[in-house]
């Protein structure tokens, strides 16, 4: 599965704060590294990732901060995206979050 990291498609900011953005080539899918990063950075940088993306694509998350657990499904219910938690490590929180269609 070929990937590439984020060459500053979202506004160069994730290159400014250090966050990873890695693209699957193939689908087109992210993987959002928000490690190290405190609320609200995980969720504004996820918010920014799904702007770019197409309806039903896919952005995992990975944070570490506990806050998120509750962020992230919260922001995602609000916004209408659909979004699993996935099993990982203590203290790390992983989401699979599919991207709902834009609205007109």
């Amino acid at each position: 599965m070929p990937l590439a990291k984020c060459e500053g498609l979202f506004c160069g900011c994730c290159d400014a704060l250090d966050i990873r953005y890695i693209r699957d080539m193939a689908s087109n899918d992210l993987t959002l590294d928000t490690s190290g990063y405190r609320c609200p950075l995980p969720v504004i940088r996820l918010e920014a990732a799904l702007r770019g993306l197409a309806d039903g694509a896919q952005v995992t998350v990975i944070a570490d901060d506990p806050v998120a657990a509750v962020d992230i499904p919260h922001f995602c219910r609000k916004a209408g995206h659909a979004v699993t938690r996935l099993e990982s490590a203590p203290g790390i929180c992983v989401f699979l979050v599919t991207r709902a269609a834009k609205s007109v």
